[in-house]
């Protein structure tokens, strides 16, 4: 029989790199404080960057405000492969779609 459900999706809107100095070396690390919380909704100015002095740096400060209203989630965070690739997390907007779902006899 058929019964309506509903899933989580998760939609890719954009990457975020570490800071740099001006050569292009790394300024800063991943916030502990975000490390292994993938898809855990981060506000502006949450911690997301420890600069090597030891300053904060908040998301989304020194930027544009780039979402608006939307809630954002950061995944991937401080992932090894996309290091070189100067992403040091992606950041998604989470919607719901209703969808319809096949529920097999038991």
């Amino acid at each position: 029989a058929w019964r309506k459900s509903r899933i989580i999706v998760y939609t890719a809107i954009r990457t975020v790199d570490y800071p740099r100095y001006e050569d292009g070396t790394l300024s800063a690390m991943v916030h502990p404080q975000i490390q292994g919380k993938d898809f855990t909704k981060i506000e502006r100015r949450d911690p997301c960057f420890l600069c090597m002095d030891g300053t904060v740096i908040g998301y989304g400060e020194g930027s544009p405000d780039e979402d608006g209203d939307e809630e954002c989630y950061p995944f991937f965070i401080n992932e090894a492969a996309y290091y070189e690739k100067g992403i040091a997390f992606m950041i998604a907007h989470r919607s719901e779609r209703h969808v319809r779902v096949l529920q097999a006899d038991s």
